[in-house]
């Protein structure tokens, strides 16, 4: 029930969001990139133009801005194209220098034509426009000089015409007004052709100083729309006129005044039209302000097709100082954006129309220093915003640039229950996904966990971020794979991000131990030996092994052998006895303990060596542990040693101070009666004879009561100082300890030496050693342990 109220729960809460965020359906709103900068940041960058791809014409983009040298006066043009509108190339200053004077002004336009030709008109000197024509978009670029004019030239606009030729308006500047001149381009046997400058003639004796001219083609014709000042109703203000050409910009329209009908037409400036054809539509946004007023608003109309407007043109913008309104169409939607600079920092605004109405505004930029203008790529199917920003050095520019949100960072896998790269026995499995930063926000996950490793998540929401965990079971060993992918609020979805879950529950194989190098009779040649193993060639996941020596049985002493005992029977006999010691004990052997489940060396340790064990039968039994704890069967190996070289030591002294001032010790160690006994006990100052204080066993002064203790070491009187101790043994002669271990105060109180970890030395007084022991071999493999309590 609890689970099934779980599921429940879970696609009840998608649900809702579902109903309550149509986003999370179909985004609706346009979610952004953060912002990049697109030139330079040292350099001085102004006036970007944009050409876009679109649907019909396909095309490259690009972006245009001036290079401004202040120093030097002088303006370069730049650019950057792209044809997926996500990877840009950039050519720095392709044109120029040109020389300015005064203010920055702008000097150029640029603009493609149906063929993805581009070309650029710039103003090259005071009297002269340039115009850059490339073939190859963008990579080279030949240059056509206009005629030169009498008069200076301003504000070259260049348009591309319905049948794919070009057309240059410039600004002529006489002593009291603008005309308006163009000049047009046509192909040649001879190749490409201006014509010289003509005026652009009108009737309309209201109508003076046209300028701004905006053209596009509106199917067999091509329309122009220009502000231009109209002298009527007694006043003067700027109008918006329109004008048409069908043969491609030779005669044109007497100009129709777009802007006259409103109401109270000359009360207002209305200027910057920006005209777009839209399946069929032709659309006009220009902005208007009261005259004399600072505020102005973005207004839209649709045109016929000599210019007239076929309806009451619509205020869009309903709040601050609404400018350069730009039109344009990205994935079957119309929209119009403007610029709001009523502060000092201006935001970019955008609507789309939805049938006859325009949705509310939202915001793309937050914060500009200019109007943001709309890049389209990718034959229209991509979309991104250039504007102006402060550069690095004071009063400089650079471009930046944002883009539609695209793209989305794969999400983070973390195990749970089980560690990366080893995997783990349990059917299931647990694993946590984190989300990475993106500009848009993360909605969420899909997610699937399967044994194949080319299945791919599906691309519906599944999880939202606050659900982190997920499980899965694996019904059977092998690998295992949580495949988890994530989607932002602009509906862009991840790559996959794996993480692979191994189930194991197959232990190794047993390894297999090396044969020891045994003495002819059944035991081993020496108690120092190594145990050698290596893993079966099939196991590749072992991470490393267990080990354990277990003691089965005692070799009779008959049997055993050491530097003073040599054997005192044949080795037909030892072999008897060893063989007799295995049968004995073979049930023990069969069932010794598995060694501990725990991992005692890394897979790269295959042995271990042990040091004068003591005599016996031992099984040495060793598994191999794969990396998710798998123990496999353990190989086993029985085998006897009976050459155990016997050491006298010392591992705890006990002091004890009774009431009457006697001093007890005992002394805690091994093979005190092993080959003999300890018969007496030294205490010394220097470690030196003559000895301060000499226990003998014949007297009583002590006992051997086992091995590994001696006691019943009574003292009625010790004298203040630190003290070493000494072991007579019968066999092995006479051993007094390197260090002190024994500090007795001025009234009679014995402490032992703190513990401190140390290998201890042995001093040997050889004075009364038996003459058939080897000294130096005692010495060379002794192990000498003491710890003081």
């Amino acid at each position: 029930m609890k689970l099934m109220y779980k599921k429940i729960k879970k696609a009840t809460f998608l649900a809702l969001m579902m109903a309550f965020f149509p986003s999370l359906a179909k985004a609706q709103n346009f979610y952004w990139e953060k912002p990049r900068i697109a030139t330079d940041a040292n350099k001085d960058c102004r006036f970007p133009e944009v050409l876009s791809s679109s649907a019909k014409s396909g095309g490259i983009s690009a972006v245009f801005w001036q290079d401004v040298d202040k120093a030097k006066k002088e303006i370069y043009i730049s650019m950057t194209t792209s044809w997926d509108g996500q990877n840009w190339s950039r050519r720095d200053r392709f044109a120029g220098p040109y020389s300015y004077s005064g203010e920055i002004p702008q000097i150029y336009s640029a603009a493609q034509n149906s063929k993805g030709r581009i070309a650029v008109a710039v103003v090259s000197g005071i009297n002269q426009i340039t115009v850059l024509m490339s073939e190859d978009y963008g990579k080279t670029f030949t240059e056509y000089p206009l005629e030169e004019q009498d008069e200076p030239l301003v504000g070259a606009r260049i348009h591309a015409l319905g049948n794919g030729n070009f057309i240059v308006f410039a600004t002529l500047a006489n002593k009291s007004k603008f005309n308006l001149v163009y000049s047009r381009c046509s192909e040649t046997k001879k190749g490409t052709k201006w014509d010289d400058f003509d005026d652009f003639n009108f009737k309309t004796k209201t109508m003076f100083n046209p300028i701004a001219p905006n053209i596009v083609n509106i199917g067999f014709s091509d329309m122009m729309v220009f502000q231009a000042q109209y002298s009527g109703g007694g006043r003067s203000s700027f109008q918006i006129f329109a004008s048409t050409t069908s043969d491609g910009g030779k005669k044109w329209s007497e100009p129709v005044m777009i802007t006259g009908g409103m109401q109270n037409a000359t009360s207002f400036n209305n200027q910057r039209p920006s005209l777009f054809y839209n399946n069929g539509t032709i659309y006009l946004a220009w902005e208007r302000a009261s005259i004399g007023g600072i505020l102005s608003s973005v207004y839209v109309c649709t045109l016929n097709s000599r210019g007239e407007p076929k309806e009451e043109p619509m205020r869009i913008s309903r709040s601050g100082n609404a400018v350069r309104p730009f039109l344009f169409n990205y994935e079957g939607n119309f929209y119009l954006t403007w610029t709001d600079s009523q502060n000092a920092m201006s935001r970019v605004l955008y609507s789309k129309k939805s049938k006859a109405l325009w949705n509310d505004p939202d915001i793309i930029v937050d914060s500009t220093q200019s109007t943001a203008l709309p890049v389209l790529s990718k034959k229209g199917e991509s979309l991104s915003f250039v504007w102006l920003q402060n550069g690095a050095s004071k009063n400089s520019k650079q471009l930046l640039m944002l883009f539609k949100d695209s793209t989305i960072l794969p999400p983070v896998i973390k195990p749970v229950s089980f560690e990366e790269d080893k995997g783990g026995t349990d059917e299931k499995a647990v694993a946590e996904f984190q989300v990475t930063e993106d500009s848009s926000g993360i909605m969420g996950f899909s997610y699937i966990f399967t044994d194949d490793k080319d299945a791919e998540p599906p691309e519906k929401l599944m999880r939202i971020p606050q659900e982190s965990q997920i499980e899965g079971y694996a019904t059977k060993d092998g690998p295992w794979y949580f495949k988890v992918k994530q989607t932002d609020y602009a509906e862009n979805w991840s790559k996959t991000t794996t993480l692979t879950y191994k189930r194991d529950t197959t232990a190794p194989l047993a390894p297999s131990i090396e044969e020891l190098e045994d003495d002819g009779n059944g035991m081993l040649k020496s108690n120092t030996f190594k145990m050698v193993w290596k893993p079966q060639e099939t196991d590749s996941d072992v991470a490393g092994y267990t080990w354990s020596l277990k003691y089965i049985a005692p070799v009779p002493r008959k049997a055993c052998t050491s530097p003073g005992h040599p054997l005192r029977i044949s080795p037909e006999e030892v072999k008897a006895i060893s063989d007799k010691l295995m049968e004995d004990n073979m049930e023990k052997i069969l069932s010794v303990e598995a060694p501990p489940l725990y991992l005692k060396g890394e897979a790269d340790v295959l042995n271990e060596e042990f040091n004068n064990i003591r005599n016996g039968l031992y099984v040495f039994s060793v598994a191999a542990i794969d990396k998710v704890g798998n123990i496999g069967k353990p190989a086993t190996k029985a085998f006897i040693i009976n050459k155990y070289i016997p050491v006298t030591y010392i591992t705890a002294v006990n002091s004890e101070v009774d009431v009457f001032g006697d001093i007890s010790l005992d002394i805690l160690g091994g093979n005190f009666d092993y080959d003999g006994t300890v018969s007496a006990i030294y205490l010394d100052k220097d470690g030196k004879a003559p000895y301060d204080y000499i226990l003998k066993a014949s007297e009583n002064e002590f006992e051997v009561v086992s091995e590994n203790r001696i006691t019943n070491i009574l003292l009625r009187t010790m004298d203040e100082g630190d003290y070493y101790i000494g072991l007579n043994h019968s066999d092995r002669g006479l051993y007094i300890t390197k260090e002190k271990m024994l500090h007795a105060d001025e009234h009679g109180t014995v402490k032992t030496f703190k513990k401190f970890k140390f290998v201890p030395e042995w001093v040997a007084d050889n004075s009364k050693r038996k003459q058939n022991v080897n000294i130096t071999k005692i010495a060379a493999v002794a192990i000498i342990l003491l710890a003081i309590c």
